[in-house]
């Protein structure tokens, strides 16, 4: 990835542009006039694209609705978002509006980007899939301390914690870890569980073969991997070495995997 956080992550993908070159670095930057996004060129082939998004840092406030005929971000998304059934996540939401728009464009070569934010602090995966890692019983005192150690101020995807912060705060650094990190497991079986939905949706209409399917992630996690947590404030490997995997069974009939190191600009 080109950046370690999604606002300058996305617009990389997005416009094959280093993120020094596009200047996105505030909330409210948007990318150059001058660039050209790939739901521009697909439209300009003759796709129909449509943007469903659950991060505002990958819609409208960042210039990246450009080119895309469709664009649906909070509240539309979120409006489909219950936090009994859903928790910290949104990609089940995300899956809710994307559907529907699938099922009206299934006859037209289509373009779709569908961008959630699970699994993303503050590590809350639904009912189901936090039971897989963690144990239910010590949520209640995980939260609690997830807002504790929460600062407003700062950036990180909600909070940039050390062990001498938690003990600042009273709180064991080691069992808070490996809380977090059981709950961010959750989410990422919940995501993949979304994905599967997404894939399984495709072949239902019967466009799955004839589709390019492209999973990725702008960016990663860190868990005191080198001292902190969250993303957004380093370039080693836990947060910018993502995965990019693409499947169609006509244009790439084989696996393989490329072992030369990639980016998300290619």
């Amino acid at each position: 990835a080109q950046a370690p956080w999604t606002k300058a992550s996305v617009p990389s993908l997005m416009t094959s542009l280093y993120a020094f070159t596009h200047g996105l670095n505030r909330d409210t930057d948007t990318i150059p006039q001058g660039a050209t996004t790939l739901a521009e060129q697909l439209r300009g082939a003759g796709y129909v694209t449509a943007s469903v998004v659950t991060n505002p840092f990958v819609g409208r406030v960042s210039g990246l609705d450009r080119g895309y005929d469709y664009l649906m971000e909070y509240p539309v998304v979120h409006r489909q978002r219950t936090d009994e059934g859903d928790r910290g996540t949104d990609s089940a939401a995300l899956n809710r509006v994307a559907f529907p728009w699938l099922e009206q464009h299934r006859d037209e070569p289509f373009f779709l980007y569908a961008h959630t934010t699970d699994p993303h602090a503050p590590y809350r995966p639904p009912k189901g899939y936090e039971e897989k890692y963690a144990n239910p019983a010590d949520t209640e005192k995980f939260n609690r301390e997830f807002r504790a150690l929460w600062d407003k101020h700062q950036y990180g995807g909600g909070a940039v914690f050390t062990r001498a912060s938690c003990r600042a705060r009273g709180i064991d650094p080691d069992a808070f870890l490996r809380m977090a990190i059981d709950r961010y497991d959750g989410e990422i079986a919940f995501c993949d569980h979304s994905i599967q939905q997404m894939i399984g949706k495709l072949k239902e209409l019967g466009v799955l073969d004839n589709t390019l399917v492209v999973v990725l992630s702008d960016h990663g996690e860190e868990f005191w991997d080198h001292g902190f947590s969250a993303h957004g404030h380093s370039l080693y490997q836990e947060l910018i070495h993502t995965m990019l995997l693409m499947w169609n069974p006509k244009l790439l009939p084989q696996p393989r995997r490329v072992p030369k190191t990639v980016q998300l600009i290619d």
